[in-house]
């Protein structure tokens, strides 16, 4: 309030620059934030701050890399110098660094105000984490029992500059802490233990608030994913970097490095990163756990599901997990149990991806049976595995049997989820499929137009099922009178996603399916040398992925045989489409 007098009484041709530890003090003045000086800026300082003593540039730079960029240590680190000359630079690394490294103790540990005191603990905490942005909610479970102090704690910091409080995009508060700050922590916690943390309690805190607050996620997009985005740097953060020696924190670790697979194979896909984090949660797991048990029975099915993503020696080598992972749950289980409904179906999906629908069907169907035992008439589940049957079915050519499956599956998931639902796309996408094939063109176009409003509403534009979407669209659309256009724009669409998908090891024996589609339409247009070139892209991706030769290949080369032959049987075909356009 003084400072607010001051200035409303200051003279029109004077202006004042006041420095304060409170950023939001008057709201409608300018404001200049004070950061940390960068390494220029630290070299400056000292050379300007000694005046007529200069140092050379080699020990101007040992002081930067020892002492930080921080302006309060450079400044101690001046004043030190001009009052001793004669000291060397070794005693001036060591005295000036521990007389910076120990302000915060002697400020904020060795005082008995309690919120001084909360507040040396929860810097103890945010040492170990991730500085850049530390959800406030993770404080929230770290100080639950009293959550006034906590504020008056965080409060204190942020007036002595130590933090600042800042928001996510999506509005979430937290907290964003200088590194510098958190290797001073940890060395006056280190070198005053009486006054601090154990180290192993903060390890052992921190991983059992983190398992609690970071959730298992798959691959519908949910209020998970966001949750799990926001605590991702923070639980690689811990799980990397601390060695914890009691049982519980040991299996909480192994949990998080599940986790943080799961996080990698739906959210912010990194094959590679999934499998590292998969194989060491099963690797800790294993020294844990008695066999049977249910933990390593999950990683086994993880890690399984991730290697149907690969080639095919890879896709095989996910069998193995997978079909280990079933029999341990066959083990755990004497009867029905949803654990062994997810194995069946992941090893039909394994079985999908290699391009086997027939044993796919075996294992989906077991999956449907054993649901169809656990649960009542209409349950997700359930729904979720009408919709496997059916695709095996479509996949097998049987399409009067996937009708009566698909329609079911959808109707059940349009009852469970009216506003719609990630898995009601799946089921709308093998229903608009399916159509195609039965050529109903004008409902096929329906439905999965429906089933891609769904996919804007759920934020999954470059999702691996909008893809497909788009692409039966684009085969739907061909096939109508005066669409060549429409059939162009939306295979064009899903070639580009999985494009991008492909870069992440993602649907890799899908694009040549894309780009097979677009050379049917430009042959239908009449750009013949495009098709050509379209249809050979299609066939040097699948050579260079070691794809298995199909019907899908030997209709591409028939079909490239016949326009480089100006075959009249092909040449008719693609006349009648693009008159039909």
């Amino acid at each position: 309030d003084d400072i607010k007098d001051y200035l409303a009484n200051l003279p029109n041709n004077v202006k004042a620059l006041i420095t304060t530890r409170q950023p939001t003090l008057i709201a409608d003045k300018a404001h200049i934030h004070l950061k940390e000086f960068s390494p220029q800026d630290a070299n400056q300082y000292i050379q300007e701050g000694l005046k007529n003593r200069k140092l050379k540039p080699a020990m101007v730079q040992d002081l930067i890399k020892t002492q930080g960029t921080l302006p309060y240590d450079l400044k101690c680190v001046v004043a030190y110098i001009i009052e001793n000359p004669s000291a060397d630079m070794k005693t001036i690394i060591q005295e000036i660094g521990s007389k910076i490294n120990d302000k915060l103790f002697q400020q904020l540990a060795k005082n008995k105000k309690s919120e001084k005191d909360e507040a040396w603990k929860v810097l103890q905490y945010i040492a170990h984490l991730d500085p850049d942005f530390i959800s406030i909610e993770i404080l929230k479970e770290l100080f639950s029992q009293d959550e006034s102090l906590l504020s008056k704690a965080i409060k204190k910091l942020e007036l002595l500059s130590l933090i600042s409080i800042i928001s996510d995009k999506e509005g979430h508060t937290g907290l964003r802490v200088h590194r510098e700050l958190q290797e001073a922590t940890i060395y006056s916690a280190q070198h005053h233990p009486q006054y601090s943390l154990l180290t192993q309690e903060i390890y052992n805190n921190l991983l059992e608030i983190l398992d609690n607050l970071f959730p298992v996620v798959n691959n519908n997009p949910s209020i998970k994913w966001h949750i799990a985005d926001k605590l991702r740097p923070q639980v690689e953060k811990v799980t990397l970097t601390v060695t914890v020696t009691s049982q519980q924190a040991k299996k909480q670790q192994a949990s998080l490095y599940y986790k943080l697979s799961k996080y990698y194979s739906a959210v912010n896909i990194d094959r590679e990163k999934a499998l590292k984090y998969a194989e060491i949660s099963l690797s800790k797991r294993y020294l844990l756990y008695v066999t049977p048990h249910p933990d390593i029975a999950d990683s086994l099915d993880n890690i399984g599901s991730i290697y149907i993503y690969k080639n095919r020696e890879g896709i095989k080598k996910g069998i193995n997990y997978l079909q280990e992972g079933l029999k341990m749950r066959q083990a755990l289980y004497s009867g029905p149990h949803p654990d062994t409904a997810i194995s069946l179906r992941n090893i039909g999906l394994a079985y999908l991806t290699l391009g086997n629908p027939q044993k796919e069907l075996e294992y989906m169907q077991e999956s449907l049976r054993m649901r169809q035992a656990l649960y009542s008439n209409i349950h997700p589940e359930i729904a979720e595995s009408l919709n496997d049957v059916a695709w095996c079915y479509y996949e097998l050519h049987q399409y009067k049997q996937a009708a009566i499956y698909i329609e079911e599956s959808v109707n059940m998931f349009q009852d469970l989820y009216p506003q719609g639902n990630p898995s009601t796309i799946y089921a709308l996408h093998t229903w608009g499929s399916l159509l195609i094939e039965e050529n109903n063109i004008e409902k096929a176009l329906t439905i999965l137009h429906q089933a891609l409003d769904i996919t804007k509403i759920f934020c999954m534009n470059n999702h691996f099922t909008t893809a497909f979407i788009l692409y039966d669209l684009g085969r739907a659309y061909l096939l109508v009178q005066g669409k060549l256009k429409e059939a162009l724009e939306y295979t064009t669409k899903s070639l580009k996603i999985r494009q991008e998908l492909h870069a992440l090891n993602e649907q890799r024996n899908l694009i040549d399916q894309s780009l097979a589609l677009l050379g049917d339409i430009n042959a239908a247009l009449g750009n013949h040398t495009k098709a050509l070139r379209l249809y050979e892209e299609a066939l040097i991706f699948r050579k260079n992925l070691s794809l298995k030769d199909s019907l899908e290949e030997e209709e591409i080369k028939k079909k490239i045989t016949q326009l480089k032959n100006k075959d009249s049987s092909i040449i008719i075909y693609f006349k009648k489409l693009f008159r039909n356009s």
